[in-house]
Protein backbone atom coordinates (compact mmCIF):
# COMPACT_ATOMS: atom_id res chain seq x y z
CA UNK A 1 0.00 0.00 0.00
CA UNK A 2 2.84 2.27 0.46
CA UNK A 3 4.78 2.16 -2.90
CA UNK A 4 1.38 2.20 -4.31
CA UNK A 5 0.52 5.95 -2.40
CA UNK A 6 4.24 6.63 -3.19
CA UNK A 7 3.84 5.84 -6.94
CA UNK A 8 0.82 8.11 -6.69
CA UNK A 9 1.93 11.56 -5.52
CA UNK A 10 4.92 10.91 -7.56
CA UNK A 11 2.89 10.66 -10.78
CA UNK A 12 0.34 13.57 -9.62
CA UNK A 13 3.11 16.25 -8.89
CA UNK A 14 3.53 18.81 -11.55
CA UNK A 15 6.10 20.85 -10.01
CA UNK A 16 9.09 20.28 -7.65
CA UNK A 17 8.38 21.20 -4.35
CA UNK A 18 11.72 21.41 -3.10
CA UNK A 19 13.58 24.09 -5.17
CA UNK A 20 12.23 26.24 -8.46
CA UNK A 21 13.12 24.91 -12.11
CA UNK A 22 15.38 27.48 -13.95
CA UNK A 23 13.35 29.98 -15.85
CA UNK A 24 13.91 29.23 -19.83
CA UNK A 25 14.29 33.06 -21.44
CA UNK A 26 11.61 33.05 -24.18
CA UNK A 27 13.08 34.07 -27.61
CA UNK A 28 11.55 36.57 -29.31
CA UNK A 29 11.59 38.26 -32.97
CA UNK A 30 10.65 41.87 -33.28
CA UNK A 31 10.54 44.69 -36.08
CA UNK A 32 9.64 46.49 -37.90
CA UNK A 33 7.71 46.01 -41.91
CA UNK A 34 6.29 48.77 -44.13
CA UNK A 35 4.59 48.42 -47.64
CA UNK A 36 5.72 50.54 -50.52
CA UNK A 37 6.07 54.01 -50.05
CA UNK A 38 6.00 53.14 -45.96
CA UNK A 39 2.43 53.10 -45.57
CA UNK A 40 1.84 51.80 -42.15
CA UNK A 41 -1.93 51.23 -42.58
CA UNK A 42 -1.21 48.09 -44.55
CA UNK A 43 -0.88 44.72 -42.48
CA UNK A 44 2.18 42.67 -43.56
CA UNK A 45 2.16 38.88 -42.73
CA UNK A 46 5.21 37.30 -41.52
CA UNK A 47 5.47 33.45 -42.15
CA UNK A 48 8.67 31.99 -39.85
CA UNK A 49 9.42 28.44 -42.01
CA UNK A 50 11.14 26.33 -39.81
CA UNK A 51 9.03 26.98 -36.88
CA UNK A 52 5.91 27.30 -38.75
CA UNK A 53 4.83 30.45 -36.86
CA UNK A 54 2.76 33.60 -38.24
CA UNK A 55 1.80 36.94 -37.33
CA UNK A 56 0.81 40.36 -38.63
CA UNK A 57 1.88 43.51 -38.23
CA UNK A 58 0.38 46.19 -36.35
CA UNK A 59 -1.02 49.54 -37.73
CA UNK A 60 2.09 50.98 -37.70
CA UNK A 61 4.11 48.22 -38.79
CA UNK A 62 5.57 46.78 -35.77
CA UNK A 63 5.54 43.04 -35.46
CA UNK A 64 6.47 40.62 -32.08
CA UNK A 65 7.00 36.87 -32.82
CA UNK A 66 7.37 34.96 -29.36
CA UNK A 67 9.45 31.69 -29.93
CA UNK A 68 8.69 29.53 -27.38
CA UNK A 69 9.94 26.28 -28.82
CA UNK A 70 12.84 26.74 -30.82
CA UNK A 71 12.75 22.38 -32.01
CA UNK A 72 11.69 21.09 -35.09
CA UNK A 73 10.53 17.87 -36.03
CA UNK A 74 14.53 17.25 -36.64
CA UNK A 75 15.36 18.37 -33.16
CA UNK A 76 16.74 21.81 -31.72
CA UNK A 77 16.95 24.13 -34.36
CA UNK A 78 20.80 25.14 -35.32
CA UNK A 79 21.68 26.92 -38.70
CA UNK A 80 19.38 29.64 -41.09
CA UNK A 81 15.44 29.90 -40.58
CA UNK A 82 13.95 32.01 -43.22
CA UNK A 83 11.33 34.54 -42.55
CA UNK A 84 8.85 35.68 -45.20
CA UNK A 85 7.44 39.04 -45.21
CA UNK A 86 4.16 39.21 -47.35
CA UNK A 87 0.99 42.10 -48.35
CA UNK A 88 -2.61 40.23 -49.89
CA UNK A 89 -0.27 36.72 -50.87
CA UNK A 90 2.59 38.22 -51.97
CA UNK A 91 5.95 37.79 -51.26
CA UNK A 92 7.42 41.54 -50.87
CA UNK A 93 11.12 40.43 -48.88
CA UNK A 94 12.49 37.77 -46.24
CA UNK A 95 14.83 37.57 -43.93
CA UNK A 96 16.95 34.85 -42.44
CA UNK A 97 17.99 34.48 -38.77
CA UNK A 98 20.46 32.08 -36.97
CA UNK A 99 20.48 29.70 -34.86
CA UNK A 100 22.52 27.26 -32.40
CA UNK A 101 21.38 24.81 -30.04
CA UNK A 102 17.78 26.60 -30.15
CA UNK A 103 18.93 29.72 -29.63
CA UNK A 104 20.17 33.13 -31.18
CA UNK A 105 23.63 32.55 -33.00
CA UNK A 106 26.38 35.63 -32.05
CA UNK A 107 26.68 35.62 -35.96
CA UNK A 108 23.68 37.68 -37.40
CA UNK A 109 22.99 39.71 -40.80
CA UNK A 110 19.46 39.89 -40.40
CA UNK A 111 18.56 40.36 -36.77
CA UNK A 112 20.63 41.77 -33.81
CA UNK A 113 21.32 38.84 -31.03
CA UNK A 114 18.33 39.37 -28.90
CA UNK A 115 16.29 38.76 -32.41
CA UNK A 116 15.62 42.54 -33.30
CA UNK A 117 15.33 43.20 -37.18
CA UNK A 118 18.27 45.22 -38.28
CA UNK A 119 16.65 47.09 -40.81
CA UNK A 120 12.96 48.43 -41.52
CA UNK A 121 11.77 46.59 -44.47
Amino acid sequence: LGSILFLFVSISCTSNPFWEDAKKNELNLSGIVHAENNDTGIPVSIWVETLDLYSTTEPDGVFSIPISNSQSNSGIISGPVKIYFFIHNYRIDSATVYFTNGVFSRDQTDFSTEGELLNTI
